[in-house]
């Protein structure tokens, strides 16, 4: 009985928001590692240049922010399984 509370606990606990969904856009997430910013600015940029980087730099960040949702909710559907796991555990401790 304390184990199955205790389960229980430690997934409640854990549960965020599981509103589970797809992410769309852009990504940055690459076979070795999370790549920085590479993006280059010549030392007598234009106006143009600024912008173009600017814009970049805008896109590695709004890229870097989908893929936090997608870890997030990989996570969430993580916690949304093992709280199942332990409800079905529980359900047949108690013989239902």
């Amino acid at each position: 009985m304390k184990k199955t509370l205790l389960l229980t606990a430690v997934f409640a606990i854990s549960l965020a928001s599981a509103a589970l969904g797809y992410v769309a856009g852009g990504s940055n997430l690459g076979f070795g590692g999370y790549p920085e910013f590479r993006e280059y600015l010549s030392h007598n940029p234009s106006r143009n240049d600024v912008e173009y980087y600017i814009q970049k730099a805008k896109d590695y960040v709004e890229n870097g922010n989908n893929d936090i949702r997608r870890v997030k909710e990989a996570q969430d559907e993580a916690i949304e399984k093992a709280n199942k796991a332990v409800s079905d555990y529980n359900r047949k401790q108690k013989g239902y």
